[in-house]
């Protein structure tokens, strides 16, 4: 070994022992298990949204789930993390779904009667098939028209002015505000979740949550949830009434801030 790398020896050592990179204090990343437990809380926060409105079925879901967490200088800052769902026509969903199978069978009984030269029972298979698939369009065409969206929130530092003639509902540790759409009948309501912020709503005039400077005591804490229901706003609305508000009041940590 060099004298020169003799002499600088001991400072290189202390910049790899200290290099935030190679700490193991300093790693974010989430083990799997902990993963699984946000997600656990999403399908709890699905779940107390209760059934979709009446001829609506969910057609997609998508989940935000994070992979590290929020650390520095040994203190804990929330996660986010969410899920998104779309809702639409369930008359819609099985019709096409119908169709399919329809046409699966159409195909194999035609098939069979073209292998036995049996025209009559070809033309008849034929009738059969338009007649379904009228029944089938007309089915499609009784569901509902719009779509709807839910998405669910976890420690996404919400801020909203409350305009008294938006308050769908209020609640110690909740409110839900609703917005029109200009242009149609469509819009949104939000659901405030956050038991500190929000325990006397009717003393507020905006929805502001701040995180604390000090970090919050649980890595995985989850301190203010945001529910958004997008769609035909009377439908939205009424939704949002049944929403089970104490099962999601009940999945924030009382003591996470």
């Amino acid at each position: 070994m060099s004298s020169a790398l003799i002499k600088f020896a001991p400072f290189l050592f202390a910049v790899l022992l200290l290099s935030p990179v190679l700490r193991a204090e300093d790693n974010n990343d989430l083990a799997r298990d902990e993963v699984a437990g946000i997600k656990k809380k999403l399908v709890a926060a699905e779940t107390a949204l209760g059934a979709a409105p009446e001829g609506y079925t969910r057609t997609k879901e998508d989940f935000q789930l994070p992979t590290s967490g929020n650390a520095s200088g040994g203190k804990f800052f929330p996660i986010s993390s969410g899920v998104r769902q779309e809702f639409g026509s369930k008359a819609e969903k099985e019709g096409k779904e119908d169709q399919q199978k329809t046409e699966e069978e159409f195909k194999k009984k035609y098939a069979e009667a073209m292998a036995k030269g049996d025209y009559a029972a070809m033309g008849q298979l034929g009738q059969e098939m338009q007649a379904r698939q009228g029944k089938n369009v007309a089915k499609q065409m009784e569901g509902p028209k719009e779509p709807m969206t839910v998405a669910i929130h976890f420690n996404s530092n919400p801020y909203a002015a409350i305009d008294p003639d938006a308050v769908v509902f209020e609640n110690p540790g909740v409110i839900a505000l609703k917005k029109k759409n200009d242009s149609d009948e469509k819009g949104q309501v939000s659901i405030y979740f956050d038991p500190i912020t929000l325990k006397d709503t009717k003393k507020l005039s905006k929805i502001e949550t701040k995180y604390n400077n000090d970090g919050i005591k649980k890595k995985l804490g989850v301190f203010n949830i945001t529910i958004d229901i997008q769609g035909p706003l009377a439908a939205a609305e009424a939704w949002a009434k049944k929403v089970n508000t104490k099962d999601i009041l009940a999945l924030i940590d009382a003591d996470s801030k």
